[in-house]
């Protein structure tokens, strides 16, 4: 596994980051909840560490799958050199910019 980092200072690079790690705590802490859920209703104080397990399969999903950003598959992303982004859909009721 190779770690790939942002620039530093580049606001957008930043952003994918923050987006895929909310998307991963998402997907792999809800089951670790319920997981301790069900421990506490057993009387259980201890903490789950079912999301180790779980990480590599969610991780492995989350490549696989196409963003709307670039409307490629980040696994596929990654190799390439550079990604172009797909305009943004969202409407900005105010002025934009510096004028």
């Amino acid at each position: 596994m190779q770690v790939r980092r942002g620039r530093v200072d580049t606001h957008r690079d930043q952003g994918i980051v923050e987006r895929f790690s909310r998307s991963l705590a998402e997907r792999l802490f809800g089951h670790q909840y319920a997981q301790e859920f069900l421990l506490a209703a057993r009387g259980s104080s201890e903490r789950s560490a079912k999301w180790v397990a779980r990480l590599p399969v969610v991780v492995t999903a989350l490549n696989n799958e196409v963003t709307r950003l670039t409307g490629k598959k980040p696994k596929d992303a990654i190799i390439m050199k550079a990604v172009t982004q797909k305009p943004s859909s969202v409407v900005v009721g105010r002025p934009v910019g510096y004028e």
